[in-house]
């Protein structure tokens, strides 16, 4: 073998040098000892150096309505499946935003959910919503963010409907429009649109004469005759409306639309409560979508009334009645005399001001979609007028990096990873953190390759030069220039698979060029659903796009947690089943699961003294544990003061193989149909709500 010196010479000169293979220099924890354990064989070390590790696992995300949901834009309602990537969607907040993404979800169980003044919506079992629910223990109710499973759970409970202690959903602020020009003021017209034709009155009492202060009114058949040639006077009470431009004027608009039909047919009775009467359903519904709109609760209650009472036999047509309440209900009036009779505001925190959940049953199957929003909290608004909801472990892995000194880049291609939300978790925005909003492969490869070149350039080979972190979140939402130009040109045709080309070609190049300096590079990206599980793969699968290019890879599964001892069926947190699907540093498919609550966030322990019971190196009796050799024993809320010593008796036996045993019952699927458990609960909600053969249990498949 003499020539192996001049091989070894010419391959040097060539930029090849020979060597030992160099393990990682360092490692950054994943936030969690155990989950360090499963993904790199050490509790003491999870992201390794030079390599590539993907947190993936099924979305989750399916917080999917039907196609024929309205979401509100500028512009007005739009149908969920009318809407496109750019279009601008109003927020709770009253802000405008974009929509960055469009998440087709097939075919889903649909379910409606009816609020105390009649108002619905539509979604699947895994929407989110921000509600506010009730906590035993703080005896309040506390806002959540939950899935459509957990609100049929808890809204189904009998504990809760014994103590009456509904799901309630927060009301929207007023919602700007532009303003609009209007034919008629918009005061008048609330003043007159229910005037009786026969008499020139309004049906409760005659046109207040204080509204001479407001406009000229002496020719009011003048004002009447226009509001009928709009045609929204009818020939009778029955067909009174009001036409769209007067709904979707700006806020002051309504507003002065408002006063005046309470002006001329609001009530307030003697304990100060606001309601409205009107014989036209048309009219009352329109009335309630303006009150919605405006941030102001209003139910519709239909009752019949008695000409006189003395023959109590003789029923007029149905009466529409809304109650109304306002935060501000002086403001629901000009007339000085209703202004006085007005109660004080309520307060803006208290329950009475917002929808509670009354009922919530299946409905159909039909295809949905959900949307992503450039906004902070992700939320938009629906059916009317109802608030609703849309990278934990890349956060987690964030901090600990800044912990130890390094940089962190984050590309983000879903805008999930908003300031406010890294911040919760701990990360420093302000120091050593960058972020840049991407869409497509070329700009990902484009920003790492532009900082690896200004690295390379000031530090050269030095083993000493600062550490880096790339996070990309994530490779699912990337498009490639062929899908961002179809879009620009409004065309969808595909790529014919450069897509998958592409991320392999781009992950690839990244391996190479990170694996000497001192950078380590989390990805995120999705699953998706084996159709041959005989095949050994499991549940899920990682696309081979991207599988063979990463050194660990961790498979999250999404789990409920429930530790509420008062109200079993309260979902306080999440479970996270954590398998480690490949990794090049320990056994594969070692699976652990930690918890999560909302209250405190991730617990570094998590999770330990169930692996140490695992190991033997503590043995539980009953409630009770002792560490092996001690005769002192402790609860499990006690375990922190023993945790370091048992992590590091833990990790002299970290070559030991972890495995969890999972109650699948407890597996939050990403699509129906999936467990047991998704039957059982479409079979409750339907028993609860529907009692009549007309509303039969659905078969699911």
């Amino acid at each position: 073998m003499d020539f192996l010196k001049s091989t070894i010479k010419t391959l040097e000169k060539a930029g090849i040098e020979a060597g030992a293979s160099a393990p990682p220099r360092y490692w950054y924890s994943t936030g969690n000892y155990v989950m360090n354990k499963i993904m790199a064989g050490s509790f003491l070390r999870g992201i390794p150096q030079g390599r590539i590790t993907c947190f993936t696992g099924p979305s989750g995300s399916g917080k999917a309505q039907p196609l024929t949901s309205k979401v509100l834009t500028p512009d007005g309602w739009k149908q969920m499946g009318d809407v496109s990537i750019g279009e601008k969607i109003i927020t709770p907040s009253g802000a405008v935003s974009e929509v960055t993404h469009i998440h087709p979800q097939g075919k889903k169980d649909i379910y409606t959910i009816t609020f105390h003044d009649g108002s619905t919506t539509q979604c699947c079992l895994d929407h989110l919503w921000e509600c506010w629910m009730y906590d035993s223990n703080k005896k309040t109710h506390t806002k959540q963010v939950v899935d459509t499973k957990c609100l049929i759970e808890y809204h189904t409970t009998t504990w809760v409907m014994n103590h009456n202690h509904p799901i309630y959903v927060d009301v929207v602020p007023p919602i700007e429009h532009k303003e609009v020009k209007l034919a008629i003021d918009p005061y008048l017209v609330g003043a007159l649109i229910d005037i009786d034709l026969n008499d020139g009155t309004n049906h409760q009492s005659p046109l207040p004469l204080d509204v001479s202060e407001y406009t000229d009114m002496c020719d009011i058949d003048n004002y009447t005759n226009k509001l009928r040639i709009l045609s929204m006077l009818g020939h009778n009470n029955h067909e009174s409306h009001i036409l769209q431009p007067y709904q979707d004027g700006s806020i002051a608009q309504r507003m002065e639309l408002i006063r005046g039909l309470m002006d001329s047919n609001g009530i307030i009775d003697d304990k100060g409560n606001v309601s409205y009467a009107t014989m036209s359903h048309r009219l009352a519904t329109d009335i309630q979508q303006i009150l919605w709109s405006l941030g102001i609760q209003c139910a519709i209650v239909a009752k019949h009334c008695n000409v006189d009472d003395i023959t109590k036999t003789d029923l007029l047509p149905s009466q529409f009645i809304l109650t109304i309440n306002s935060k501000e209900p002086k403001e629901l009036f000009s007339l000085s005399s209703k202004i006085a009779r007005c109660t004080t505001s309520l307060h803006e925190d208290t329950n009475q001001y917002r929808r509670s959940i009354k009922d919530i049953r299946f409905t159909s199957t039909e295809l949905a979609q959900c949307i992503t929003i450039d906004h902070p909290d992700h939320l938009y608004i629906t059916d009317d007028y109802i608030i609703t909801h849309n990278s934990f472990l890349a956060c987690n892995a964030m901090r600990e990096a800044q912990k130890a000194g390094a940089y962190v880049f984050v590309l983000d291609s879903e805008n999930a990873l908003d300031d406010e939300f890294v911040s919760k978790l701990g990360v420093d925005i302000n120091n050593r953190y960058n972020y840049f909003p991407v869409d497509t492969i070329p700009q990902v490869k484009k920003v790492v390759s532009e900082i690896l070149m200004g690295y390379k350039d000031e530090y050269g080979d030095d083993p000493n030069a600062p550490q880096m972190l790339f996070i990309i979140d994530s490779l699912d939402m990337l498009l490639t220039e062929t899908e961002d130009a179809q879009f620009d040109k409004g065309i969808t045709k595909g790529d014919q698979g450069q897509r998958n080309k592409q991320l392999k070609a781009m992950l690839r190049s990244f391996v190479q060029k990170i694996k000497r300096p001192n950078i380590s590079m989390i990805v995120t990206d999705g699953v998706y659903r084996n159709q041959d599980i005989m095949n050994g793969e499991g549940v899920w699968m990682v696309k081979d796009a991207v599988k063979f290019a990463l050194s660990q890879i961790g498979m999250l599964t999404k789990l409920k947690l429930k530790n509420d001892k008062e109200d079993a069926r309260k979902v306080t947190g999440i479970r996270m089943k954590v398998e480690g699907y490949k990794t090049r540093f320990t056994q594969p498919f070692q699976t652990i699961t930690l918890e999560v609550p909302y209250e405190t966030g991730m617990d570094p322990y998590n999770g330990l003294i169930d692996v140490a019971v695992n190991m033997g190196l503590v043995t539980k009796k009953g409630s009770r544990f002792s560490i092996k050799g001690s005769d002192d024993t402790f609860y499990r809320k006690d375990f922190g003061q023993y945790a370091p010593d048992i992590l590091i008796e833990a990790e002299k036996l970290s070559y030991q193989f972890l495995e969890a045993v999972l109650d699948d019952d407890d597996v939050v699927c990403t699509e129906e149909g999936e467990t047991s458990k998704n039957r059982r609960l479409a079979k409750k909600t339907q028993s609860h709500t529907n009692n009549d053969e007309e509303n039969k249990q659905p078969t699911q498949e």
